[in-house]
């Protein structure tokens, strides 16, 4: 928040500071130190600060020196040649001070030399003579102060060039001294300098006192180094007091904390907050109302008196709760009390002084008692600075809490004042008000008035009543020798006055000429309210206004004008109220010219003083009528209603520098001194001007005219007979249009459109309510500012620049920069409200119907070609020549004829078709003279505009940054590669991903690594990997957008909203609209059949999580209804809106058509987007603007605008965030069928669409304000080398014009993070911009427009198509888009008819019913990615030097290679599998094979490459990674049981804090020294890292913090400590640079047990680091002895040895063995294992040895035969005796253990058992083997034959193995013989054939239908033994047999005859056979042949068994 947000609006009382009307200034009571208000000159600069410590006079004053310490003036020590001279002193010289502040030095001066001379009292003064000088002169004045205000001014020939006001208003003991330095020059050499130090003000009449300490005069500049600091801040805490009045003790500014909405507190009503930038930290509570103390006040904002029992108090419940505010810097004492309450819980106020702490206090309650109050205390503290432009902040926090759900604070109050006041119970407060231009003083005056008519001050003229309240007036000073002027602005009347009794028309006043003149009178004290007003002006001169109860100060004002030029007399009214505690009290009102402007004739004058027991009310200036009432008191709007939809509409209006109507001349307000009736009996408001040669008069005038506008009359004339320059001329319209809190300002109007055309100027402010104010001229103006608030969120009001010079857009009117002698310019300004609530579309029509303007108005504004606008000009009077002329893009002429419609009403049509694309310019006269003027635009294709962002992206490249805006880029290359797919740009912006995404997440998880809590980023981030995976199909896109959308989530609280930190982010960039574009892919993967179930359950999940967390926040945006958190100020803000309209309407189209959620939801969004019309371009005619939402502070961190005074704030309109609501009208089109949504969103996407030039260069934003002079961000080309590049800010005056991105030249360095906008922390940093948020525009026509065509029928049956054009034959629509990228046409109907779409592929008919549109769709004509090459594999990697740990494998992805401890490089080679696939390597593209270079710059360094393989069009990528380490042999130590410890740690704070985060793993929390208390010396900044053991040590690793810079080590030490830190060694000394990379220190090895580094330059004033490590020798260690010892020693069976501690011992020492081989780090660890182990096997004791068995079994042995033996087989006879060897040699070994006995028993037990295993007899099996061998397979069937054949392998094998027995000889001999019989010989099928072909031949028609059943039954089964190629031959003879027998049963169906010759056998052939019918007796030869087969088939059987057993 700004330091000016508690600036408040809308209010009518501005307690204790005037309201300003003119040239003129005030001061608080005790002014903050700084310049007066005066007409500063360029003769002399100063400033003033707290004195130095010590002031050297001699070296300083060369030109003369004086030190006032003695008390004689001539003794005084001083130069001997002195230029200073005339030193005068007056008033009462008091004592010679001896503790000033400053050491004075100079020759022969004592050591201790702190002396000044004090003057006591008000008007005590010090003044000197300066020689005049055409050179500069330099020159100190030592001043000090106590219980007073002095004034130091500098005069040049009698004329104030420099003065400042600086004391010590506390009477506390001590003095406070001050260094008051100013610079000057003359023009002549017989000028004269003079110096004049006053007391103006004293509080203590007795000593209060100025001192004069030494003065000094140089050629040079002086320089006494710092001034004293300590004790800056002092706390006092006290008892809470059971009352405090917050008006008296808060003279500067007080807050009432009030309220739970935090910031809407009521607070002191003054322009100039002294209390500001109120931030929450946390979470605030609720509103208490029992505090102990009841606050008291009379000056209020939201309430002016506080009621009688006011005990509330804002409750923090929490610890780390509660808030911050700043107050200004003071080089006198400030007084700043906290009233407080504490429950179970302790707060912390700390105090900074420019970010260091300065005074910190904890106190509170450990009380939680049940019910228990909580204890009341009041925190005093009094503050002075150095400077006044030193900041100070406070911070007020629960610091403990005793209860962890209930401990509390609360604060009730905070006042801020120049002193405290001892409380008399008094009640006063008061507000400066413009004078009113009448008043009757008998009605005001009810109890008591007076008029000053008479030039004798005791003779005025008063009420005439018994007992009068005015008493005791009395001259202060002098009266004027005239006194009675005759010229006030008020005109005064009466009728109950004693002489004379009545008046009218009074303008007298008695006037007091002089500085400390004036008046002063008294009034009874009272227990009842009295209101008193005081009328006075001020000429020349400041005035302050004081009320005393029994003489002492309780109230004070001031008033004035610097104004020298006559006739500016600044009249007010000082309007007070009182009550006092005694109706004996004694209440005194005084007012004195405390300065003059004009030192003979600066003056105050006073009119009348009235009292009353009631609030006074300005009379006879409003005026009121059936529909306005307008109170225009004193000339300004006070109050303003008029009627909007039938009811009186209160328009909030400012009433301070910003009011209204009024003129300004160069900025400042143009005093309207005089008032007078015209001819109406309107009041016409004159003031003049005379200064800077220029004399000119301005009038102001009220009035309602016959149509019931408002009429403003405004003119200005040149009274001179030449002409006059006029630099600006203004008319301040006075709206308060500064929106501040919800609700309020859904009633407060917005500049919504301002509009200056040559011949007038027009417009409309809005509220998000609907109300809607038109406003239009009948004169031309020529530009209009917006009064931004500087660098923020707010307009405070706006004017209209009637008079302009400097450069203006070409529509304006030009030249309107001066008057002609004696020339009158007049405006009359009107005003009309619309009478229907948001009835935009009705604005131009009350103006055209209104006034005599003509009206542009187009139902669309950016046309393509083949499309044509509907023009609409609204006109009383018709148009001149029925046309419109039309400018071309290249400047041709041509015009356009136009057609009547009706009265006021005429009609064009533009086409399109055929004309060039550009902006054209359309202009129309009317016959009164007036000129409209309107833009279109012919746009290029949607896809030219997607291409071209494609390209953008690249040209201006995305940056990883803590601004997501910063690669919105992103977003246009997805969607143009999804659509338009073009290796050359795809590439590249993968390239950039991959390099910037690591910047920003991590690559593994996908989480945030930067700005973790700044969600909006993660949102887009979301959005653009959803966007990834629609254009390549890569799954991995999905998941890391799956892991951000949990994410979000986790930032999701109870109420809904998504959160970052204690804001709700939920409408900043739209996170569940990123949201809901993954549901949208979620969705069709849950319903896509080609996945498996178990995938569409997972994504169905996903859906419904998802699903549920989008519901909880859209309702929440339902429920909140615009009451909702902003990113930065609390405003009505365009984004917040917008993005709720979107994410809304977005998530109500989820729902089907007709439910009540799609209801809920459009309804919530169409309320939401009604307010936001009044931020929407929604009716400017200009196709650059229309649709543009209205958004003014991205300038300074989009493009790095430097922002100026005169432009604090720029309207960039439209801007890539207009985006934002572009979704939400197609959406709303969508969800209600309102055509408006839809011709409104496709205006604003055609003039977002022009940020993209015709040219292909993308512009960031279009500035809609008419004029700013502004720093313009370039490219310092002479500054810039090679990729470090330099910007420089330029001046520029723009308006209406686009401004560049500078990403084009600003480009962040390769693999660079960067801040979000270049100024972000304090520093420019290259690269850092956010103007690639204009993406956010593309995104946008992605979604709505590129791929979408939409047509509307109209009432007259033609149709409204966009993107498309429309033939309409009878009643068949066809609809042909205009791009073949259209694949969704929408369609609106009024009546149902058939629709058909050309497609790109195809086309498709529909019908389509009348109602909301119909959408009618293709496939997307979108990249196929299921086709593309997938495979993201490498085929090779290698490295040029050293050697990867593992030999390459494609499947593995984490490999590592070290280069030694040294600096190297090293170079990566990676070989994709697939051509088509892309391989970035760090982020950077490298070719397929080529040899990337990593680089490491020391030893100990680590390098963790990325190397990421991408198929075709990154369908899929794979990830491996190369860890390339410089370690050597040494290695970074476990920091397990490490330790950190530091000199200085802060106590934690968030991530900041203790040395032990060092050593935590996360690079977010940090080690921090201590902040709290001042700075750390450097010798203390240092940190150490206690080892676990004693280390041999050889270098340390230290990371920076990764935010910010404080505290980074740059130059270093290291020591090393071998003995637990008794005594260290440094072993290197070093820098590092300022980067937030790893930084190395290497060193020789040596043993360490501490390492501690030193820093010796740190960056600030501080010491930090993120984490640290130690490095370590990495021995080289052989552990193959132990793991040869290991293996031997778990061949041992322990169960031969006896039990006790040495088996114990062997077992533990063995599993300790096995651990060291995985974890050991010495070699001497090995060893030593070894050597246990070793000695473990060898201390292991065996049982006693039992061979009894063993030699029995030997016995049996011996016992076998040899004959025996040679029937076993071979192998269980040699096994039988190597056992009976073993046996024999173990029985005669005495050593042989028992283990190797009973394993010896086993064996040779084994091979007697098998010497049954008898050798088999081979002879029948050989002889069978060799009787079959050679048979012919292709004799026999295939399934028998491969049962034989593995029945002859078995028995092949038998035969061969030597060992085989009898029982498998059997075996195989059995198995071959039964296969061999089994074997069977191919069947002949030759008689089957031939009879199945005999069939085939015969007709079916020709036999009866039951014979030839069963032929074809017969017919069937032969054909299948015909197939069957393992058919025996009976299965053959079988199917011929049968087949035959069928035949012969044949049956003719009919005989046909044939010519037969006699004597010859007739073969008959029945119709349709082929063969001859076989006759009766054929069946004998038929039957032979089939037994001839089967006998032949049996004799061949025969043979066959024949030869088998031969």
């Amino acid at each position: 928040m700004g330091r000016k947000i508690w600036k408040k609006i809308g209010v009518c009382l501005l307690v204790m500071v005037m309201t300003i009307t003119g040239l003129q200034t005030f001061k608080l009571p005790v002014a903050a130190v700084g310049k007066t208000d005066f007409e500063q000159s360029d003769y002399v600069e100063g400033t003033i600060k707290r004195a130095p410590a010590t002031a050297d006079l001699e070296e300083n004053g060369n030109l003369g020196w004086i030190h006032c310490n003695v008390k004689t003036q001539s003794q005084w020590a001083g130069s001997a040649i002195n230029q200073i001279r005339d030193v005068k002193l007056e008033g009462n010289l008091a004592q010679i001070m001896n503790d000033t502040d400053t050491n004075f030095v100079y020759s022969g001066s004592p050591s201790d030399n702190h002396k000044g001379q004090v003057i006591n009292g008000l008007g005590g003064m010090t003044s000197f003579i300066l020689p005049a000088s055409l050179e500069k002169r330099y020159v100190s004045v030592f001043t000090g102060s106590w219980a007073s205000q002095v004034e130091l001014t500098v005069y040049i020939n009698d004329k104030i060039q420099y003065s400042n006001i600086h004391g010590k208003t506390a009477t506390t003991s001590g003095a406070e001294s001050y260094l008051t330095q100013f610079s000057y020059y003359t023009d002549n050499e017989s000028d004269e300098v003079k110096v004049v130090i006053k007391t103006i003000e004293v509080f203590d009449t007795t000593y209060g006192n100025q001192s004069i300490q030494g003065i000094a005069l140089s050629d040079k500049e002086q320089n006494y180094g710092s001034s004293l600091s300590e004790g800056l801040v002092q706390g006092e805490l006290i008892k809470a007091p059971e009352y405090v009045n917050l008006s008296k003790q808060g003279d500067i500014d007080w807050i009432h904390m009030d309220s739970v909405q935090f910031g809407s507190f009521n607070r002191k009503n003054v322009l100039d907050a002294g209390i500001t930038e109120m931030t929450l930290i946390g979470n605030c509570d609720y509103v208490t109302t029992n505090v102990e103390t009841n606050f008291v006040y009379s000056d209020g904002m939201s309430n002016l008196m506080s009621p009688e029992v006011n005990k509330k108090g804002l409750v923090f419940t929490g610890a780390n709760n509660g808030f911050s505010f700043k107050v200004p810097g003071s080089v006198e004492n400030r007084c700043l009390d906290i009233y407080t309450g504490a429950w179970a819980a302790d707060i912390k106020v700390t105090v900074e002084i420019n970010g260091e702490e300065a005074y910190a206090e904890i106190f509170g309650s450990n009380d939680t008692t049940a019910g228990s109050p909580a204890k009341y205390q009041t925190l005093k503290i009094d503050y002075h600075t150095d400077s006044v432009d030193d900041t100070v902040k406070v911070i007020i926090k629960v610091n403990h809490t005793y209860d962890n759900n209930w401990g509390n604070m609360n604060i009730g109050g905070i006042t801020l004042g120049t002193r405290r006041i001892e409380d008399d119970g008094s009640i006063i407060g008061g507000i400066m008000k413009t004078a009113p231009s009448a008043v009757n003083l008998s009605e005001e005056g009810s109890v008591d008035w007076l008029y000053l008519n008479d030039p004798v001050l005791s003779e005025y003229n008063r009420k005439d009543v018994e007992t009068h309240l005015i008493s005791d007036v009395t001259l202060i000073g002098k009266a004027q020798g005239t006194p009675i002027s005759e010229k006030t602005k008020t005109a005064f009347s009466y009728n109950d006055g004693i002489s004379p009794v009545e008046e009218n028309n009074g303008h007298k006043a008695y006037v007091f000429q002089g500085e400390g003149s004036g008046i002063e009178f008294k009034l009874p004290g009272s227990k009842e309210m009295k209101y008193i007003n005081f009328y006075a002006g001020a000429w020349a001169a400041d005035v302050k206004l004081e009320v005393l109860v029994n003489d002492t100060i309780q109230y004070s004002s001031s008033f004035g004008s610097s104004s020298t030029i006559p006739d500016t007399t600044n009249y007010q009214v000082a309007r007070i109220q009182y009550r006092t505690s005694q109706v004996n009290d004694e209440v005194k009102i005084r007012a004195i010219v405390t300065k003059g402007y004009d030192s003979t004739w600066a003056n105050m004058n006073v009119s009348a003083i009235t009292v009353s027991n009631e609030a006074p009310v300005n009379i006879d200036e409003t005026i009121k009528t059936d529909n306005w009432i307008i109170n225009h008191s004193g000339g300004e709007i006070s109050e303003l209603k008029t009627k909007i939809a039938d009811e009186m509409y209160n328009i909030p209006v400012r009433q301070d520098q910003y009011s209204g109507f009024v003129w300004t001349l160069n900025g400042e307000k143009v005093i309207l001194s005089s008032v007078d009736e015209d001819d109406q009996g309107n009041k016409i408001y004159t003031g003049t001007y005379k200064n800077n040669g220029k004399n000119l008069t301005f009038t102001i005038g009220y009035s309602v005219n016959e149509l019931d506008q408002m009429v403003v009359s405004a003119a200005i004339k040149n009274n001179l007979d030449e002409e006059s320059k006029i630099d600006q001329a203004s008319i301040q319209l006075g709206f308060n249009t500064y929106l501040e809190k919800y609700p309020d300002y859904n009633d407060q109007l917005f500049p919504t459109l301002i509009r200056c055309e040559k011949t007038h100027a027009w417009g409309y402010l809005s509220t998000p309510s609907g109300r809607l104010m038109t406003i239009a001229t009948d004169s031309p103006v020529a530009s209009y500012t917006l009064d931004y608030q500087s660098g923020a969120h707010r307009i405070y009001s706006a004017s209209l620049d009637v008079l302009q010079s400097g450069k203006l857009p070409e529509r304006h009117p030009q030249g309107l920069d001066k008057l002609a002698p004696g020339e009158e310019k007049t405006w009359n300004i009107y005003l009309k409200p619309v009478t229907t609530l948001n009835a935009i579309e009705d604005v131009k029509e009350v103006i055209a119907k209104n006034t005599d303007l003509p009206m542009f108005d187009a139902d669309r504004y950016t046309l393509a070609q083949g499309e044509q606008s509907q023009i609409t000009i609204l006109s009383k009077s018709a148009i001149k020549d029925n046309k419109l002329t039309i400018e071309d893009p290249e400047g041709n002429i041509s015009k356009l004829d136009i057609e009547k419609e009706s009265d006021g009403n005429y009609k064009a049509v533009f086409e399109a078709a055929d004309k060039l694309e550009g902006v054209y310019k359309i202009t129309a006269e009317n016959a009164e003279g007036y000129i409209a003027e309107m833009n279109l635009s012919i746009r290029k294709d949607w896809s030219w505009y997607i291409k071209k962002a494609r390209e953008a992206a690249v040209e201006a490249p995305q940056k990883g940054t803590s601004h997501g805006e910063s690669y919105y880029g992103l977003y246009s290359a997805y969607i143009a590669k999804k659509y338009f797919p073009d290796a050359l740009w795809d590439d590249q912006i993968d390239e950039k991903f991959e390099e910037i995404y690591p910047l920003m997440y991590d690559v593994d998880t996908g989480l945030p690594t930067s700005w973790q809590d700044r969600i909006q980023n993660h949102s887009t981030t979301l959005g653009i990997f959803v966007d990834q995976y629609q254009s390549s199909g890569n799954i991995e896109s999905l998941k890391k957008a799956e892991v951000l959308a949990d994410f979000l989530m986790t930032k999701q609280k109870a109420d809904g909203g998504y959160y970052n930190g204690s804001t709700d982010y939920t409408s900043v960039i739209y996170p569940a609209k990123s949201i809901m574009e993954l549901v949208y892919v979620e969705k069709d993967l849950m319903e896509d059949n080609t996945l498996s179930e178990s995938d569409r359950e997972y994504y169905r999940e996903r859906y419904d999580l998802h699903m549920a967390s989008l519901t909880k926040a859209m309702d929440k945006l339902v429920r909140v209804d615009g009451n909702f958190d902003t990113e930065g100020q609390a405003t009505f803000e365009d984004g917040a809106n917008s993005c709720s309209i979107t994410q809304l309407s977005e998530f109500a189209l989820m729902f089907p058509a007709g439910s009540k959620e799609r209801q809920k939801y459009a309804e919530a969004a169409e309320k939401y987007m009604e307010r936001h019309t009044s931020h929407q371009q929604s009716i400017i005619p200009d196709s650059r603007m229309n649709g543009g939402t209205l958004r003014f502070w991205e300038a300074q961190y989009d493009v790095e605008m430097g922002l100026t005074s005169t432009a604090p704030n720029m309207m960039n309109s439209p801007h890539g965030w207009s985006a934002w609501s572009i979704y939400g009208l197609f959406n709303l089109y969508e969800l209600t069928g309102n055509v408006e949504y839809l011709e409104r969103g496709m205006n604003a996407m055609g003039s977002c669409a022009q940020l993209m030039g015709y040219d292909g260069i993308l512009n960031w934003a279009f500035i809609a304000d008419p004029q700013r002079d502004t720093n313009f961000f370039v490219k310092d080309e002479e500054a810039s080398i090679d990729d470090k590049i330099v910007g420089k800010h330029v001046r520029k005056t723009i308006g209406e014009e686009y401004v560049p991105m500078i990403s084009y030249w600003w480009r962040a360095p390769k693999n660079t993070w960067v801040p979000g906008y270049t100024a972000m922390g304090g520093s420019v940093v290259q690269g850092a911009a956010c103007d690639n948020d204009v993406h956010e525009v593309f995104k946008a026509m992605g979604e709505v427009a590129l791929t979408k065509a939409y047509v509307v029928e109209k009432v007259d049956g033609t149709f409204e198509a966009y993107n498309a054009v429309v033939d309409v034959t009878d009643d068949l629509i066809t609809i042909t888009p205009f791009e073949d990228v259209v694949s969704n046409v929408s369609v609106k109907l009024l009546n149902d008819k058939k629709v058909t779409v050309n497609f790109y592929n195809g086309t498709i008919e529909e019908k389509v019913l009348a109602g909301n549109p119909v959408w009618i769709v293709t496939e997307e004509n979108a990249v196929d990615t299921s086709t593309l090459d997938k495979d993201s594999s490498l085929k090779d990697l290698e490295v040029t030097s050293g050697k990867l740990d593992k030999e390459f494998d494609k499947t593995v992805y984490e490999y590592s290679v070290d280069i030694g401890a040294q600096a190297g490089q090293i170079g990566i080679k990676p070989v994709s599998s697939s051509s088509k696939a892309i391989v970035y390597v760090d982020g950077n593209k490298v070719e397929n094979g080529d040899t990337y270079i990593v680089k490491l710059d020391s030893a100990l360094m680590e390098k963790n490459v990325k190397i990421v393989v991408k198929s075709e069009m990154q369908a899929n990528s794979t990830t491996y990674t190369v860890k390339v380490t410089s370690m050597g042999n040494c290695k970074i130590l476990s920091t397990e049981g490490q330790k950190a410890i530091a000199k200085s740690q802060h106590s934690t704070s968030g991530s900041e804090g203790p040395a032990a985060n060092v050593l935590d793993n996360n690079i977010s929390s940090i080690w921090h020294t201590n902040y709290s208390g001042g700075i750390v010396d450097i010798k203390d900044r240092w940190i150490e890292i206690q080892l676990a053991n004693e280390e041999t040590v050889c270098g340390v690793r230290y990371l920076p913090r990764q935010s910010g810079d404080n505290g980074k080590f740059l130059k270093y030490e290291i020591y090393i400590s071998n003995d637990d830190g008794e005594t260290y060694e440094k072993v290197l000394q070093g820098e590092w640079d300022k980067s937030n990379d790893w930084k190395v220190a290497v060193f020789d090895k040596v043993k360490a047990t501490n390492v501690r580094i030193v820093p010796i330059e740190t960056s600030g004033e501080f010491g930090s680091a993120a984490e640290i490590r130690i490095v370590g020798i990495n021995e080289e260690i052989n552990k193959a002895l132990l793991i040869e010892t290991i293996e031997t020693a778990k061949t041992i069976n322990l169960d031969y040895y006896q039990d006790g501690v040495e088996k114990a011992d062997f077992i533990t020492i063995l599993a300790n063995a096995n651990i060291l081989l995985e974890t050991a780090s010495t070699q001497s660890e090995i060893d030593e294992a070894v050597a246990a182990l070793n000695d473990a096997i060898k201390a292991l004791i065996p049982k006693t040895v039992d061979k009894t068995a063993l030699s029995i079994a030997v016995e049996v042995a011996n016992n076998v035969s040899e004959e025996e033996l040679a029937k076993v087989v071979p192998a269980v006879a040699n096994e039988f005796n190597a056992a009976l060897e073993e046996a024999k040699a173990l029985l005669a070994d005495a050593a042989a253990s028992q283990e190797a006995v009973d394993a010896s028993f086993d064996r040779l037990a084994t091979a007697i058992q098998m010497l049954d295993f008898i050798k088999g007899d081979k002879a029948a099996l050989r002889s069978l083997v060799n009787m079959v061998n050679g048979k012919d397979e292709a004799l026999y069937t295939e399934a028998t034959w491969e049962v034989f054949a593995a029945k002859l392998e078995t028995a092949n094998n038998v035969l061969a193995d030597e060992n085989a027995f009898q029982e498998e000889v059997d075996e195989a001999y059995d198995g071959l013989i039964r296969a061999y019989l089994s074997l069977r010989l191919i069947p002949n099928k030759d008689v089957l054939n031939d009879l199945i072909n005999k069939v085939n031949g015969l007709n079916a028609a020709s036999y009866s239908p039951e014979s030839w059943a069963a032929v074809s039954l017969a017919l069937e089964n032969a054909n299948t033994a015909m197939a069957n190629a393992n058919a025996t031959q009976e299965e053959v003879n079988a199917a011929a047999e049968a087949l035959s027998s069928a035949i012969e049963g044949l049956v003719e169906a009919e005989v046909l005859s044939a010519s037969v010759n006699e004597g010859v056998t007739n073969t008959v052939v029945k119709a349709g056979d082929t063969t001859a019918s076989i006759k009766t007796g054929d069946s004998a030869s038929l039957g032979y042949s089939v037994a001839g087969l089967a006998l032949a088939a049996v004799v061949l059987a025969a043979n066959k068994k024949r030869r088998a057993h031969k």
